[in-house]
């Protein structure tokens, strides 16, 4: 018998979603560490983030919940080389919305 996470991880998949992971909720408070260090960082991308702020509280939201299910989804139909499957992003690789220029340079500036 396949315990409930097991069940939302295979319900995940048959969806097709790439990736499937169950955190209890407490490990929360590090990813809103980081989404207030983005916003802080990055001043242009505020009203984004102010606008996605229920993604970090959701002990307020749902006060009952012990864990969060974190998703990731393809979106691209990039044939992708069998050795990067099951890395996380490798969309972006294929990505010509970023001209090269741009993708080296903010290589660049990340080192």
């Amino acid at each position: 018998m396949d315990t409930i996470a097991e069940s939302i991880q295979k319900k995940a998949y048959e969806l097709g979603y790439e990736k499937c992971g169950i955190i209890p909720i407490n490990l929360i408070d590090e990813y809103a560490d980081k989404f207030n260090e983005r916003m802080e960082k990055i001043p242009k991308s505020k009203m984004f983030y102010k606008s996605q702020e229920r993604l970090i509280k959701p002990k307020e939201i749902y006060p009952w919940a012990k864990s969060v299910v974190v998703l990731t989804s393809v979106y691209g139909k990039y044939k992708v080389p069998q050795e990067l499957n099951g890395h996380i992003a490798k969309a972006y690789l294929f990505d010509t919305r970023v001209d090269k220029n741009t993708k080296i340079s903010n290589n660049r500036a990340l080192e």
